[in-house]
């Protein structure tokens, strides 16, 4: 079954607003040591690896279906 990040649970919700290749997912935290060297000011927020990271070959181990929000019982 092929995997999409956008039919995905853990995209985290303050990137889930930006464009696709920022995504980020809540479930792929960045190790903090792997960045030590690169910059002394770098931290990635949030501190998640890139969704097109996790999921590169659309067979992500880590998918969990998209939760529906609450419907308004108004409509």
């Amino acid at each position: 079954m092929t995997t999409f990040c956008d039919a995905c649970d853990n995209v985290h919700s303050d990137t889930r607003k930006d464009a696709p290749w920022r995504w980020r997912c809540v479930k792929a935290p960045v190790v903090e040591q792997g960045y030590r060297f690169v910059s002394q000011d770098y931290a990635p927020a949030p501190p998640y690896h890139k969704c097109d990271h996790v999921n590169g070959n659309g067979e992500c181990e880590m998918f969990t279906p998209r939760r529906e929000g609450k419907k308004d019982k108004a409509a």
